[in-house]
């Protein structure tokens, strides 16, 4: 089908459904349809990498979400549930929708929302938590604060109940006239055609002023700070100061000996030191900033013996928007470190503006060295809460501590920062990592295991169209083109001859992409079934391990084979993966003592299945 008629399908399917659920959410008619309407015509401007998503109701109703967030939302003060526009053709809200409309807003946005995408979109419990930032444990928790505030409104909380009582909202929709799909694909188009010409016209001034900015690495200045401290500019066009910060805004030995439970000490100031050393050899070596626009302190717990450490950096921007900019720059160089092991890469809410969690491992001779970071904004400051633990030591924090180490940090500058402040709890979302120069889809060279004794790095080479599968094992022949799947590309990754290691060790992906998803599943399903079924058509061969997992957009298979001979045990460890549409086989050919375990490589095949949907 075209393009148009795809989006066309879509749009008749779920418009009437998620114009409900935005009503619910925002107690507006009038609002909830032109919320709707930005959100479509933003998913027909990115069709070209939508179209592929299972679902999109997930991707609408957080833009929708989003919009109907910036207005003033109805119940409170100064504001109650309005009547549609009387120009506007639609039912007015009857006393009964109101009361509920009413009791829906008396609760937070979050519980809200998640409140009506489970019982209104009847979206199951993890799904739900997922999409709106919660565990489940934390949904669960949510949702019975909610269903207890609306009883104590006098509205039937139970799932039975609400359900229906959600459902008669759509009386108040009744008649409404909608815009047709065209008309949105045809705002999609034109705003498309915009976002390029402006973005043409953006690239020309950057390329006139790269000439007076000074570049010593790709990264530029990793900081986004040293050109001094011009005015900030206001949405009215007027100016005000930069923010004064300064080492008083730093965190303190008590702060963390709070968080962390043991005493914890400051460590003596130490002169001026390159980023490179302050960021752990992650952000390169800039510039240095001008000595007033950032701050480092460290701390080590007082206890003998532990090599662990925490650091605070603080930096300084000219303006909230350079500070956006550095904090993209930080966190993309700790997400692409040259030689680590990314073992995990997350969103962090509730933390100032924005805020990413970042965990590495980094081999050395004795062991890995851990790494974890979390990194937040607040108007005109970035501010980089930095862990690392030797090896065979234990990590003095964990996540949700050293977020909470990061929340502190935020509020001891957003008073002067003029942004936003931290506000516990810190829901954790998983995120697929940057791709920093990885090829689109395929593995980077930081998701590969580590290997114990080697500190060499691992190596991919270039992505390559393939009609054969050179990932395929005697056990399953999976074979992408046969079966419908376009661009099949594979790439090959190993460890350089230096580390002395086997010759067959090594990983290789490949990649197919079917033109829908459900061809992707069957397609995982028929390969299943050829593994669990391999030893009968060869007797040497033997599945000694499996596992599985799945979320609402991918899924995954992962098998340990065996081939048995009279001279040798060959082992493979073999994965295949799906995201949306797209589909990869992962093989891992250990050798001797340099294998993995189960969990390991699950691990590996899973952040696999995350690179596809990147």
């Amino acid at each position: 089908m075209s393009r148009a008629t795809d989006f066309d399908d879509m749009y008749a399917g779920s418009r009437d459904r998620l114009l409900l659920e935005l009503y619910a959410y925002g107690g507006d008619a009038d609002a909830a349809q032109d919320a709707l309407s930005e959100a479509f015509i933003s998913a027909s401007r990115h069709w070209h990498r939508l179209a592929a998503l299972g679902t999109l109701d997930p991707w609408l109703r957080e833009r929708g979400v989003r919009r109907l967030d910036r207005r003033p939302h109805p119940g409170s003060p100064g504001t109650a549930v309005r009547e549609s526009d009387p120009a506007r053709p639609g039912a007015q809200p009857s006393a009964e929708n109101r009361r509920l409309l009413a009791a829906l807003a008396s609760l937070d946005r979050t519980s809200r929302r998640l409140l009506i995408v489970r019982r209104l979109d009847d979206t199951d419990l993890p799904s739900a938590a997922r999409e709106v930032g919660l565990t489940d444990a934390g949904a669960e928790q949510a949702l019975a604060r909610a269903s207890s505030t609306l009883h104590g409104s006098g509205i039937d909380a139970t799932p039975a109940g609400l359900q229906a009582r959600l459902t008669r909202l759509a009386d108040d929709l009744a008649g409404r006239d909608q815009p047709p799909a065209r008309t949105l694909r045809r705002m999609g188009a034109h705003r498309r055609y915009a976002a390029t010409t402006v973005l043409g016209l953006a690239l020309v001034v950057v390329a006139a002023a790269a000439g007076a900015v000074s570049a010593s690495h790709p990264l530029g200045n990793p900081s986004g700070i040293g050109e001094g401290h011009p005015p900030r500019s206001t949405p009215s066009g007027g100016s005000v100061p930069a923010p004064n910060l300064g080492a008083g805004q730093l965190l303190t030995a008590g702060q963390v000996s709070a968080v962390g439970g043991a005493r914890w000490n400051r460590l003596p100031a130490v002169p001026r030191v390159a980023t490179s050393t302050v960021y752990g050899g992650c952000v390169e070596a800039a510039d240095d900033p001008p000595p007033d626009t950032s701050w480092v302190r460290s701390f080590a717990p007082a206890a003998r013996g532990s090599a662990t450490q925490v650091r605070e950096v603080l930096q300084q921007a000219p303006s909230p928007v350079e500070a956006q900019r550095a904090f993209r720059r930080v966190v993309t160089a700790f997400g692409v470190c040259p030689g680590h092991h990314l073992v995990g890469f997350s969103a962090v809410r509730r933390l100032g503006e924005r805020a990413r969690l970042i965990h590495l491992r980094l081999p050395t001779r004795g062991g890995s060295t851990g790494q974890t970071v979390v990194i937040a904004t607040s108007g005109a400051a970035v501010t980089v809460v930095y862990e690392e633990s030797a090896p065979g030591t234990a990590a003095g924090f964990t996540s949700l501590e050293l977020a909470q180490l990061g929340g502190m940090a935020v509020n001891d500058v957003c008073p002067r920062s003029g942004g936003k402040c931290a506000s516990p709890p810190y829901p954790i979302r998983s995120l697929p990592p940057p791709h920093g120069g990885t090829p689109h889809g395929f593995l980077s060279v930081l998701d590969l295991p580590l290997v114990p004794g080697v500190t060499s790095p691992w190596k991919g080479t270039r992505p390559e169209l393939v009609r054969d599968n050179p990932s395929a094992t005697a056990c399953d022949g999976t074979d992408f083109a046969g079966a419908g799947a376009r661009s099949v590309t594979s790439r090959r990754y190993v460890i350089p001859p230096e580390a002395r290691l086997p010759t067959a060790f090594a990983v290789t992906e490949t990649i197919g992409r079917f033109k829908r998803p459900v061809l992707a599943k069957q397609f995982l399903m028929g390969v299943a079934a050829q593994v669990s079924a391999c030893h009968h058509r060869q007797p040497t061969l033997s599945v000694t391990r499996s596992g599985s997992f799945s979320s609402d957009r991918m899924s995954g298979r992962v098998w340990q084979v065996q081939q048995t001979t009279k001279k040798r045990v060959t082992t493979v460890w073999m994965a295949l993966v799906r995201n949306r549409g797209e589909t990869a086989e992962v093989t891992f050919t250990p050798a001797g003592a340099y294998d993995g375990s189960q969990a390991a490589f699950t691990r590996l095949a899973e952040r696999a299945a995350a690179r596809l949907g990147g």
